[in-house]
């Protein structure tokens, strides 16, 4: 069965951001993974779909694809250390990966659109983040979500 393009453009992403320098392997995809757990756990990166995914009527395709539909899909990374000057060292590693790359192949268009910051906990369980959203935009058949 083929993947939803949702699915491929998250796996892209992670693809893009796997072994930033300063964080590694440790690229997650979504906050179930107790980030303050063991020290080696961190920093790390968490990407996950922001909802809603929102669409709207895209073309009239043609004769062999038909009406398609355009959607776009708000993804936040977040960048997670124990110190802020870490959250920005990765920040900015993974908006050069983003900008650098060959874009992301299951979207029309990938735009970077804002960064917020947050912080929790205190003492040694202290967390530092920044959360990066971008903007996929994506077509698929009215009939499919492929």
């Amino acid at each position: 069965m083929p993947t939803h393009k949702r699915r491929q453009i998250l796996d892209a992403v992670k693809t893009t951001l796997a072994n930033l320098a300063t964080t590694g392997p440790r690229v997650f995809e979504d906050r179930t993974t107790p980030l303050n757990a063991p020290a080696t756990s961190l920093p790390a990166i968490v990407i996950e779909p922001v909802s809603p995914e929102t669409h709207e009527p895209g073309s009239q395709g043609d004769e062999l694809s038909g009406p398609r539909i355009d959607r776009t899909l708000r993804i936040g990374i977040s960048a997670v250390a124990r110190d802020r000057a870490t959250v920005d060292q990765i920040a900015a590693e993974v908006e050069v990966a983003l900008a650098a790359g060959a874009g992301i192949p299951a979207a029309r268009s990938f735009d970077y659109e804002r960064t917020s910051f947050d912080d929790q906990g205190d003492g040694e369980k202290r967390l530092f983040a920044a959360r990066l959203e971008y903007l996929a935009v994506y077509e698929t058949p009215a009939t499919s979500p492929y």
